[in-house]
């Protein structure tokens, strides 16, 4: 791959800066067929400003990839630009991009005067139907950016190339909060100045706006004075913030929203068709009886009034809010906004505020942004550049080396004591980091021992040890994350282990019982980052430290059995015993489970699946891999084991 020049990328993006900048006027005529001049003024400046400041960008301009393709949205289509294509375009030796069909007669004026093949040849712009974009160029990019509706997203992903990447840009709720002790001038300016911004068409406009009661009265009458004065018309006069809905299918949808909460409507003239204009419309109601989660993309201001400070969790603990959640702008104080884990809160600000093309932009919900490689879907905020060069460095093997290993044992150790606090027993670094043997595409293992199960502590370490491990240049494992149980699981596993046996052939092999071979491997083997009660890990890593070996043992006799009783058995066929024999024990564990067991374990499950399968034919029943040795300790596998993956379903 071809390093890049940082020199030459500043000097170019510079250049095209200053075409930017002589081009406004005609830029700006052209596109106010479906936009404000103010929004076409706006976005022209934050493009500069990307294009202006990519050193910023250096870390990640390092190598390049084959193919990138972006689906543009249906707003800002200079700035889309500059962050899907011309970044991109550095990277990448061919980038194809594709507008959005009812835009394609806009482009098509619009992509001479940006004189792309002169700045960026390597940028091809396609006029083809979706379908035909995801059969020629979808799946044969190494890259894939898509801005627009998850169910879309879906489709695409289906078809792109195996192990390439794949960037979603979705919406999110984005509200607005207003405390009791906020500025109430500036929350006005600011949620007019939001949900007016190219006529309400922005994915990051606030859905909902929710104020305290004590205010309320004040904030309404406040935002219906400066809602008044937004100038609604044809976008060729300068001075209008609000004209037509450039998605005019989008009309009978926001209609209808509006007869469903025509009661509770308190502003606005309604929308006039023939010019596909929706007038400023203030809904208000309170927060007890209805709110909103759907996203307007209009100049529709949804007012809730909240009575305190609590009920606030009536509107964001719905899982309607989850699938989308992104940023909240807090006008005020609020002790509830403030313990929020997953939103990116902003105080006093809204995203218009703060939102640069090289900073990372999106949400930790699928509905906001999420980024996908291979089966590893996370959902998290996308800083484009960022993404395809992690993705760039996946594709080859990078060792971590000493440095780096030793600031991850030092960062466990503290995210450990930070997270956990009281609650820790003990806690280490296992795995390749601790042997010094990591690589770019390994993860960082963690074993937990708590005293209680505590879903937030949990949660808060996870997201801690996702953002070590994108720090450090690894791989996030989302699947298994860490081994996470607490103090009466760890003494219940250690009893078992005495009568727990692992058959070679799979016949009676279990997703449990990977999970207790994963765990005591872990207490027997090497371990850095240690923290907490040392005395009783050591007394643990004694107790355990035998098992390894005599799981191994048994293994290969049973295979060495099975060798001289039957040597054409399908199952030695695909297995150099000799080669099996020098693995340390936690590697034969690993290659038998990948190789021979899940194998197994697939079969029997679709054998077996019956009456009791879904309608894709897996398995849903919860214990049939079980063995019997399992299933009749104290009479239930319940009793067993109730909260063993606990950290696995919160990651998943």
């Amino acid at each position: 791959m071809d390093s890049i020049n940082h020199q030459q990328v500043r000097e170019k993006c510079f250049a095209y800066a200053d075409h930017l900048e002589t081009s406004l006027p005609a830029i700006t005529q052209l596109l106010t067929v479906y936009q404000s001049q103010h929004t076409t003024l706006d976005e022209i400046e934050r493009s500069i400003e990307c294009l202006r400041s990519t050193h910023e960008l250096n870390q990640y301009l390092t190598q390049r990839t084959g193919q990138v393709c972006t689906f543009f949205p249906v707003n800002l289509p200079v700035y889309s630009l500059v962050l899907f294509a011309i970044v991109s375009s550095f990277m990448a030796d061919r980038v194809c991009l594709r507008p959005p069909q009812k835009m394609i007669p806009v482009f098509q004026q619009l992509f001479p005067l940006l004189k792309l093949a002169e700045f960026f040849p390597n940028i091809k712009v396609s006029f083809a139907s979706r379908e035909e974009f995801v059969r020629d160029v979808v799946a044969e990019s190494d890259v894939t950016i898509f801005t627009g509706k998850e169910s879309t997203a879906g489709y695409i992903l289906g078809h792109t190339k195996k192990n390439s990447l794949f960037l979603f840009n979705g919406w999110g709720c984005n509200p607005i909060v207003v405390t009791p002790d906020a500025n109430i001038d500036l929350a006005i300016t600011k949620t007019v100045e939001t949900k007016t911004f190219n006529s309400g068409q922005d994915c990051a406009g606030p859905d909902n706006i929710l104020i305290h009661r004590d205010i309320a009265d004040a904030f309404i009458d406040g935002l219906k004075s400066a809602v008044n004065d937004v100038k609604v018309g044809s976008y060729t006069d300068p001075d209008v913030t609000v004209g037509l809905i450039a998605e005019d299918g989008s009309l009978t949808c926001i209609a209808s929203l509006l007869q469903q909460h025509r009661s509770d409507i308190v502003f606005g003239s309604g929308i006039n068709f023939a010019s596909t204009i929706v007038s400023p419309t203030i809904i208000v109601a309170p927060l007890s009886r209805t709110t909103n989660y759907k996203e307007f993309f209009s100049p529709v201001f949804f007012v809730n009034i909240y009575d305190s400070d609590d009920q606030l969790a009536d509107y964001f603990q719905d899982p309607q809010y989850a699938a989308n959640e992104m940023y909240v702008s807090l006008f005020g104080n609020s002790k509830y906004i403030s313990s929020l884990k997953r939103s990116i809160v902003y105080r006093e600000q809204t995203i218009i505020d703060v939102e640069r093309g090289n900073v990372a932009y999106g949400g930790y919900s699928h509905g906001a942004s999420f980024v996908a490689t291979g089966s590893n879907i996370e959902a998290r905020p996308i800083l484009v550049p960022k993404e395809i060069s992690q993705y760039i460095a996946s594709t080859s093997i990078t060792p971590i080396g000493a440095g780096k290993s030793k600031r991850i044992q030092k960062a466990v150790s503290s995210l450990l004591t930070t997270h956990f606090g009281n609650n820790l027993v003990f806690g280490f670094l296992f795995g390749s980091t601790a042997l010094n043997r990591a690589t770019n595409k390994s993860d960082i293992d963690t074993m937990v021992v708590i005293n209680k199960h505590n879903t937030e502590q949990i949660s808060a370490y996870l997201d801690a040890i996702r953002e070590l491990t994108s720090e450090m240049g690894m791989t996030y494992d989302s699947v298994w994350p860490s081994e996470i149980i607490t103090k009466s699981e760890l003494e219940h596993m250690l009893l078992e282990a005495k009568t727990i046996t692992f058959d070679a052939v799979g016949t009676s092999y279990s997703f449990w019982l990977e999970d207790v071979q994963v765990r005591i491997h872990a207490l027997a083997g090497c371990k850095k980052g240690m923290t907490g009660d040392l005395a009783l890990l050591r007394e643990v890593e004694k107790a355990t430290g035998k098992y390894p070996k005599l799981w191994k043992a048994a293994i290969f006799a049973e295979l060495d059995e099975l060798a001289s009783r039957d040597p054409d058995a399908e199952i030695l066929q695909s297995l150099n015993l000799e080669s099996l024999r020098r693995l340390e024990g936690s590697k034969l564990m690993k290659f038998m489970h990948e190789n021979i067991w899940c194998h197994l374990q697939g079969e029997k499950a679709e054998s077996s699946a019956g009456d009791s399968s879904d309608e894709d034919g897996s398995s849903v029943s919860g214990d049939e891999s079980l063995p019997d040795s399992v299933e009749s300790m104290n009479g239930s596998c319940e009793s067993l084991n109730p909260n063993m993956m606990n950290a696995k379903a919160i990651a998943c």
